[in-house]
Parts: C-alpha cells; sequence; structure tokens
C-alpha cells in the first residue's frame, strides 16, 4: 500500500518598526505553495495593544492560521506594541488581488480592553468582530 500525502510550503519574513521599546509590524513579505511573494504593509494606530491581539486578516502571514489559540496562550510570541491601523496587501502576480483594510476599534475605558475593531473586507463587506475577556 503506497501513502499519499501533499506537500506544502510557505515562508514569511516579518520587519518591525522600533521605537525605544514599542514593535510594530512594518511588513510581512509571504510566500505561499504558488511560489508567489505577497507583501503586506502594516500602519500602527496610536492605541496601544494591550490585550496582544493579532491584526484581523493577517493570521496565515504572521504564521498563526488555525492556530491561534496558541499564540493567545503566549507561545507564538507576542503581539505589536499598538494596533494596527491599515493593512495592505500587493499581489506581484495578479494585481486584482491587491487590498487596503482600515481599521476602527472601541476600547472599555475603565479596563482599557479592546472590544470592538470594525473594517470592510476587500469587496465591501462589512465585519465587526468583538472581543471578550
Amino acid at each position: 500500500n503506497e501513502i499519499s500525502a501533499t506537500k506544502y510550503t510557505t515562508s514569511a519574513t516579518i520587519e518591525y518598526t522600533e521605537n525605544g521599546n514599542n514593535f510594530d509590524f512594518k511588513k510581512i513579505y509571504f510566500t505561499g505553495p504558488d511560489n508567489v511573494t505577497v507583501t503586506t504593509t502594516f500602519t500602527p494606530h496610536s492605541l496601544r495593544n494591550t490585550n496582544g491581539l493579532l491584526p484581523e486578516t493577517a493570521s496565515k502571514e504572521i504564521g498563526c492560521l488555525d492556530f491561534e489559540y496558541l499564540y493567545y496562550a503566549g507561545l507564538l510570541g507576542k503581539g505589536t506594541t499598538h494596533l494596527v491601523k491599515s493593512l495592505s496587501s500587493e499581489n506581484p502576480s495578479d494585481p486584482t488581488k491587491n487590498y487596503t483594510l482600515n481599521f476602527i476599534y472601541d476600547n472599555n475605558s475603565v479596563k482599557n480592553n479592546t472590544t470592538l475593531c470594525t473594517y470592510q473586507t476587500p469587496s465591501g463587506t462589512p465585519v465587526s468582530v468583538n472581543y471578550t475577556y
């Protein structure tokens, strides 16, 4: 009996901006199994990422797709210093897949927890993510 398996190889390089003890995502160069390198560029928000949240829609590029629970358990590093204000994705092999997302947050003013993130998908569909702690 032969066993068949599909090999799925990806890689990524993450660049950070550093300002004193603040580290924020700057760019991620993600190469998928199709050997196309997609560049995701991040703009940090002025709001601090006090809850260590991952940027919405970027789990695959960061290497946490389907492993988010390990990230939040502290086993896969820590979050950026600031929440992500916007991200842009550039696909050199198919410019129709390029997009920019802008994120809006709501914080609990008493505990300074981020409780809500809203944005629109590239197709214009509104998304609302609620965080509970």
